[in-house]
């Protein structure tokens, strides 16, 4: 769970992912969105805060074994695009894109 009104980036989200956990988290920020999608890889609480949704959604999680495995194997894969390998291929990409211009 992470319910901060604030992140830069949640890298402890994408940790934990890599470990099959599914992150249960407050969407106050905006890359959050580029981390989870809602549903598949984990659940994004809406604004404003409300204990009731992430306390349905953890209990939504424990109560349906089969949607708690489906949602740790899809975070474990969304897991990977944020690897060492991937970012670094990425920024050689971007950087040779700008350097052909």
């Amino acid at each position: 769970m992470l319910t901060s009104d604030f992140e830069g980036f949640g890298l402890v989200i994408v940790e934990a992912m890599q470990f099959g956990v599914v992150p249960v988290v407050y969407g106050s920020y905006l890359a959050v969105y580029d981390i989870i999608e809602d549903g598949k890889n984990g659940i994004i609480t809406p604004m404003p805060y409300n204990i009731d949704n992430t306390v349905g959604s953890l209990r939504k999680l424990m109560d349906d074994s089969n949607l708690r495995q489906q949602m740790a194997t899809n975070a474990i894969v969304k897991a990977k695009k944020f690897s060492v390998d991937n970012v670094v291929n990425e920024w050689y990409e971007k950087i040779n894109q700008l350097t052909k211009q």
